[in-house]
């Protein structure tokens, strides 16, 4: 155990940034495969409302639909931290691989064919002959089973017919995010007030893909028209898919209710401004292929009902500087929020956490054939496209890895034996941890634990405040029999223990005996995923017994304490095994 301690205290001389792996900064700010990096910093969100007036003085015919432009009102500064934003629009050939790894549903168009063979039966019932058949609804009853397929000429078309938990899981899947509305309108924009990547020309066929550009049936392949990029080499911030967006649809601060008015005297109309605001919808921003480019601009949103799923709305997937915060918060609202494993009153501190993340990716396997396919299949849009390439800094994520530790926000005690003393009823929860690959020691499988130490000692008598909620309700004599929870009758209560509790189930999944008690230290609350060799029994190279050097992970950290000790902290470490090869894989740690 002095190993331990001696780690403690080297980790809390060490002075690492709050959830930054040790030695590892530049790897951690690197972007995920497909995205590049971008400053963020203060970006202009919106248009004032002269900036509508003179978009009806251009075009009366706005007026009927003016609520939806003056949503866009008014223009805010914000300030935002640096971030990674995905080149393209998540396209088929990105997609198919997330419904391949988790058999989650294709989208609507991949089964066209078992669709059309659907609607064959279905009015080959005569009660039917009168009926609607709703494509839609067939498929997302029917799907299961259905054989599905992506032309190869659609592989580079952006994913559409997807709706928001769609396109949340397979960011989540990637180990990316989606971005927020404010996020989108500074990549387009940066820091200028511009409504356009290239500026403020509005040269329709020019810079995007709008409703300018005739025989459009659907979104068309990502950088179709790469004029429009941004000076990062972001494609499509304008027009072709509306782009699913975390952000609530919500007025802008400081918006109000305003008249606007076209043409004058007799001839002039008003209409009053009354966006249909809604907190539960999301945001789809930077417009579609159905609308012109006065309309396509970088402010555009649309609030969008979270399971619609259309030919006009895709996404593009994000990330964080320290993408580990991106896993962490969406492994506590997916799996750890809700968990009965999580003590009451317990929250974990996001953004402190820490680990390494790895991602398996390729380039597109469109090839110089499907291009000249693809290209004669839409020599019907003008003006046409006599050439195509794969936009640079395109990839194709194939499976993402991590091991994430996330702590706990506060303890609560003032000391160690105050900690102690409190961990027998209910032991301290540390942390929640999760990795996508088995671990040998404790024994656990691929997955998320809330991990959490109790000190060795008998269980205590129940407070008087348990025996109420028991009694509450019940008739004298009726009262129920404390029951212990079932994790008691696992472990050794007189020895201490670290617990593993599996958040899906909250059962205790493993327990380690021994452990190093947390204590109260003068630091802040760091941590750090560390490798490190245990000289262990084994098995020689000539076959004979012998001492081997055998890989483990240490995970080392700290709690703090009370609010009323400022700059004081409980310190812990402990260890897990990794399974052959997993601490020499390609992390970015």
């Amino acid at each position: 155990m002095q190993f331990l301690a001696n780690l403690m205290l080297l980790v809390a001389s060490a002075g690492l940034p709050a959830g930054t792996p040790k030695g590892a900064n530049d790897e951690v700010l690197a972007p995920p495969p497909g995205l590049v990096s971008l400053e963020g910093g203060r970006t202009q969100v919106g248009i004032e409302p002269k900036d509508v007036q003179e978009l009806l003085d251009a075009d009366p015919s706005l007026l009927p639909r003016v609520s939806s432009v003056d949503a866009e009102t008014p223009r805010h500064t914000v300030n935002l931290a640096p971030f990674h934003l995905m080149v393209t629009e998540v396209t088929n050939e990105q997609y198919r691989e997330f419904v391949k790894a988790t058999g989650s549903r294709p989208p609507q168009l991949w089964g066209n064919e078992a669709i059309e063979a659907g609607k064959t039966e279905f009015f080959a019932n005569p009660d039917n002959r009168q009926a609607k058949f709703d494509r839609k609804d067939y498929w997302l009853k029917n799907w299961e089973g259905k054989e599905w397929s992506v032309a190869r000429e659609d592989l580079l078309t952006p994913v559409v017919f997807v709706d928001y938990a769609d396109a949340e899981a397979y960011c989540s899947w990637a180990g990316l995010r989606l971005p927020t509305e404010d996020e989108l309108q500074s990549a387009t924009r940066g820091n200028t007030t511009n409504p356009y990547p290239w500026g403020t020309e509005v040269a329709p066929a020019k810079y995007a893909v709008t409703s300018e550009l005739t025989g459009l049936n659907g979104p068309l392949p990502v950088g179709w028209i790469p004029a429009g990029a941004t000076s990062q080499g972001i494609q499509d911030l304008i027009g072709n898919v509306w782009e699913w967006t975390t952000s609530p649809y919500d007025p802008y601060p400081g918006w109000k209710s305003r008249v606007y008015k076209v043409g004058r005297g007799k001839s002039q109309s008003e209409k009053e401004s009354s966006p249909n605001w809604n907190g539960d919808h999301r945001v789809c921003a930077t417009g579609s292929f159905e609308l012109p480019l006065t309309a396509d601009r970088c402010t555009i949103r649309r609030g969008t009902q979270r399971d619609q799923q259309t030919l006009g709305v895709g996404f593009r997937a994000a990330a964080s500087q320290n993408p580990i915060l991106d896993r962490a918060q969406s492994l506590f609202d997916k799996q750890v929020r809700l968990s009965s494993a999580r003590a009451d009153g317990v929250s974990f501190d996001i953004e402190r956490a820490f680990g390494w993340l790895r991602w398996d990716s390729r380039a597109s396997e469109f090839s110089e054939a499907d291009v000249q396919v693809m290209l004669k299949s839409l020599k019907r849009v003008k003006p046409e496209n006599k050439q195509y390439k794969v936009p640079e800094g395109y990839r194709v994520i194939t499976g993402f890895h991590s091991i994430v530790f996330t702590p706990t926000m506060e303890m609560g005690s003032t000391t160690d034996k105050d900690m102690q003393r409190a961990s027998l009823g209910q032991p301290i929860q540390l942390g929640f941890l999760s990795f996508t690959q088995d671990m040998l020691s404790p024994a656990l499988p691929a997955g998320t634990y809330i991990v959490a130490y109790r000190h060795g000692g008998d269980m205590p008598e129940p407070s008087a405040e348990d025996k109420d909620k028991r009694s509450k309700g019940k008739k004298k004599g009726e009262e129920e029999e404390y029951q212990p929870p079932a994790w008691v009758a696992q472990i050794d209560l007189k020895k201490d223990n670290l617990l593993y509790f599996d958040v899906k189930t909250g059962e205790l999944a493993a327990h380690v005996e021994g452990q190093d008690s947390p204590s109260v230290a003068s630091t802040d609350p760091k941590g750090a995923l560390t490798a490190i060799t245990k000289k262990e029994k084994g098995v020689g190279a000539d076959g004979k017994p012998a001492f081997v050097q055998v890989p483990w992970l240490s995970i080392s950290g700290a709690i703090a304490a009370n609010s009323r000790l400022k700059g004081r902290a409980f310190e812990y470490a402990f260890e897990i095994q990794p399974s052959a090869g997993f601490v020499d894989q390609d992390w970015r740690r």
